[in-house]
C-alpha cells in the first residue's frame, strides 16, 4: 500500500512539475502590466491583444485634462527576462476606459521580430525595413536595435546635410537649390542606420520624387 501511496505522489509531482513547464516555458505567459492611463472616453486596438500580429493603438479623452496618443505594439530586446536575440513582445491593450501596456514572452520555439512573435530561432534577423534598405523612392518605416524609425523629407537650411530638419514635402525654393534631402533609413546587421541622401526632383511623404 505504501509503495502505490508513493508511486501515486510521485507521479503527481511530475505532472505538476510538467504543468509549471508547459506553462511557464513553453506557452505565452505575460512577464508585467503597466497601467497608462485610464478614463480614456476612446481606445481602439486594431489587433486585440494578438501577439502575432503587430498593431497600433490609439486613445484619448476630452475635458480640463485631455490626452490624445497612439502606442505601437514593439520588441523589447533588452528586458533582464530575455535575451537579446528572443526578445519579448510590448502589446498596447484596451480594457474598457483603460489603457495599458503588456510585456509578454513569446513561447517556446517562438521570437520577437518586428513587432510580433514569429516561429523561428534567435538566428534570425532583429532588424526589419519595411523598403527593404535604401530605396529612395519608397517611404519605409524600420525596426531594429536602437529603436523605431521612419524615412522623412528633409530640408537643409544652409545647404549642408547636418543642419535642417524633417518636412512632409520639400517646396519649389529648396528643390531649386538643392537643399531637398530624404532622411532614409536601413538595416546594418540588426542595427537600425539612417542617411541623409540628396533629392535632386523633390521628396514627398519620405519617398524622393
Amino acid at each position: 500500500m505504501k509503495k502505490v501511496i508513493i508511486f501515486l505522489l510521485i507521479i503527481a509531482v511530475l505532472s505538476a512539475g510538467i504543468y509549471f513547464a508547459v506553462n511557464y516555458f513553453v506557452k505565452p505567459r505575460i512577464i508585467e502590466t503597466q497601467i497608462e492611463g485610464t478614463n480614456f472616453t476612446y481606445c481602439s486596438d486594431p489587433d486585440g491583444n494578438d501577439i502575432y500580429t503587430k498593431g497600433k493603438s490609439s486613445y484619448s479623452s476630452s475635458g480640463e485634462n485631455s490626452r490624445t496618443g497612439a502606442t505601437e505594439d514593439i520588441c523589447d530586446y533588452f528586458n533582464k527576462k530575455t535575451t537579446n536575440r528572443v526578445g519579448l513582445v510590448r502589446e498596447g491593450v484596451c480594457d474598457g476606459q483603460t489603457f495599458k501596456t503588456v510585456l509578454m514572452t513569446c513561447g517556446w520555439g517562438h521570437v520577437c521580430r518586428n513587432a510580433t512573435c514569429v516561429k523561428g530561432t534567435e538566428d534570425m534577423g532583429i532588424c526589419y525595413d519595411s523598403d527593404g534598405g535604401k530605396d529612395i523612392t519608397k517611404k519605409g518605416d524600420i525596426v531594429g536595435y536602437g529603436g523605431l524609425g521612419e524615412d522623412s523629407c528633409w530640408v537643409s537650411v544652409d545647404g549642408t546635410e547636418a543642419n535642417g530638419g524633417g518636412s512632409n514635402e520639400c517646396e519649389a525654393e529648396f528643390i531649386n537649390s538643392g537643399r531637398c534631402y530624404v532622411n532614409e533609413y536601413y538595416c546594418e546587421g540588426d542595427s537600425k542606420k539612417n542617411e541623409v541622401i540628396p533629392c535632386p526632383n523633390g521628396c514627398k511623404e519620405g519617398a524622393c520624387l
